[in-house]
């Protein structure tokens, strides 16, 4: 495999996936309000999950407030007291440990490197004779947004993406993306 498609590979496994499920027979046309329910605290009893660099308090109201924008953008409003539907937010982080093996080389150059191969001058490819192994640790992030319709109590529609590595330098911005991706998603 060439070295641009291990690169695709890769930027297509740090890419978050996005999916969608909408009921049958939900009339989006209908509504034009909303209202959040009240969020349960997710933050974890423990000191480590309540000061957690991917799930705090303002995280979570960024993302909602990313999500209120792309509600808003589309015509619905904010409306506590007599809304058409709910909207729910759920943000899980976990971290996950991947067996990483990576070959060692029989020369001293890892990859393409000048010389002469026989009839073939320029450049050849050194095989690997062996691979080393370590575990890779990352946090892998779900982002779940759920819009309820207010009168039956039923779920009408789901978004959620999945985000194989989260940085925690970098958690609030590959949210919002998340939030964008989601929504463009959502029933118009």
């Amino acid at each position: 495999m060439s070295i641009v498609g291990i690169l695709g590979l890769f930027l297509a496994s740090c890419s978050p996936k996005v999916h969608s499920n909408l009921a049958s027979g939900a009339d989006f046309k209908n509504y034009k309000t909303y209202a959040w329910i009240r969020e349960t605290d997710t933050s974890g009893t423990s000191q480590d999950q309540q000061f957690s660099a991917y799930n705090n308090q303002i995280i979570r109201n960024n993302v909602k407030n990313n999500i209120n924008s792309e509600l808003q953008s589309r015509g619905f409003t904010i409306d506590t007291l007599n809304p058409d539907f709910l909207v729910s937010m759920k943000a899980v982080f976990e971290k996950k440990t991947d067996l990483v093996g990576y070959p060692l080389y029989s020369s001293y150059y890892n990859f393409y490197y000048p010389g002469y191969y026989a009839l073939y001058p320029g450049y050849y490819y050194s095989y690997p004779f062996a691979y080393d192994y370590y575990d890779y640790t990352y946090t892998e992030g779900t982002l779940v947004v759920d819009i309820i319709d207010r009168e039956t109590k039923k779920l009408v529609w789901r978004g959620w993406s999945d985000e194989r590595e989260i940085k925690p330098k970098k958690v609030e911005k590959e949210l919002a993306k998340d939030v964008n991706e989601i929504f463009q998603e959502f029933p118009s």
